[in-house]
């Protein structure tokens, strides 16, 4: 729960804010709330955890949470939110020192130069920073890669009020069985369902053929509520072919 906790120190009120809004929360310890079974091992779901408030969990979407959290930056006197603009590369006054960034309007092509002290990618896996280094002089990271095959599809759904008294379900795979799902409770009464294959086993995007897939590895009562559920989005298809790790370090 460390994110939370620090989203709620940034932003002192704003967990309080998300349940309000419709957020789930966990925070008894009562474990009868969640199914895991990993590498075909069931947490125990007697009791309660010595120290909940160690584990304390929001469950919401991404949309509902980054909403939440846009709306109290843009609310930051100092602070200016350029949408709808590209970085195209970094500027490096000094040949040791990035001093800023240049973006570009996706409407117009405008260009122009933002000066600073502080230049952060935070794109992830789809990190521009490589190309970025290479254009400046510096070459692009070794790369160390695990080759995983993952494929998995996501849906929100929602299912009926007490078909299902956990929040949170999640089956991982096993040697023989290179398959996994999981369902979390929403904002709204909502469900996010996925199911993901490895090794390129790739989960189905029909109804019944997700049913039929959970049906491999789901609980009884998750598997019921899958057949129950009302699907609210369209299914969702993922897939990446390795992890991989940027060796910034080794450059």
């Amino acid at each position: 729960s460390s994110g939370s906790h620090i989203l709620g120190r940034l932003f002192p009120g704003l967990l309080d804010e998300l349940v309000a809004d419709g957020a789930k929360l966990l925070d008894e310890g009562d474990l009868s709330c969640v199914s895991l079974r990993f590498g075909g091992h069931e947490l125990d779901r007697s009791g309660k955890f010595a120290d909940p408030a160690r584990l304390v969990c929001y469950l919401a979407s991404r949309p509902f949470l980054e909403s939440h959290v846009r709306r109290r930056v843009s609310a930051i006197g100092n602070l200016t939110i350029l949408d709808g603009h590209d970085v195209v590369e970094l500027v490096a006054a000094e040949p040791d020192r990035v001093t800023g960034a240049r973006v570009a309007n996706r409407d117009t092509g405008e260009e122009k130069v933002l000066d600073a002290e502080l230049v952060v990618d935070a794109m992830g896996r789809g990190a521009r920073t490589p190309a970025f280094l290479d254009t400046l002089g510096y070459g692009r990271p070794v790369q160390d890669r695990m080759g995983a095959q993952v494929a998995y599809v996501s849906q929100l759904l929602r299912i009926p009020p007490g078909v299902l008294g956990e929040k949170v379900i999640s089956v991982g795979p096993v040697q023989e069985r290179p398959t996994a799902g999981a369902v979390f409770s929403y904002e709204d009464d909502t469900w996010m369902m996925t199911l993901a294959g490895l090794t390129g086993r790739q989960p189905p995007v029909d109804r019944a053929g997700m049913i039929a897939f959970a049906a491999e590895f789901a609980l009884p009562a998750m598997l019921a509520a899958l057949r129950a559920a009302e699907p609210l989005s369209e299914v969702h298809r993922y897939r990446y072919p390795a992890s991989q790790w940027r060796r910034y370090d080794k450059m």
